[in-house]
């Protein structure tokens, strides 16, 4: 039986730091909710889980402002899935 969601991630933003390093945040669909995944030059590093969708999204924004923040600036490369 199919899964009634997209099985590919969805990428949220990009951000990237001097040295070429990239950090991206993706949603991924899943049965219980949406897990939203932080990743590191394409490496997860951390993720959370959540039932309510607009509550991914404000967590994943709150990431995003965090790393800003510390340096990171906002990536004008176009948005895409890398593989894993």
């Amino acid at each position: 039986m199919p899964l009634p969601f997209d099985l590919a991630p969805a990428v949220l933003w990009t951000l990237r730091r001097p040295g070429s390093k990239v950090a991206s945040c993706e949603v991924h669909f899943t049965p219980i909710g949406s897990e939203v995944r932080m990743l590191r030059d394409g490496t997860s590093l951390y993720s959370r889980i959540f039932q309510v969708g607009t509550e991914a999204l404000a967590w994943a924004e709150e990431e995003q402002v965090r790393l800003v923040g510390e340096g990171w600036s906002a990536s004008s490369a176009p948005f895409a899935a890398e593989p894993h």
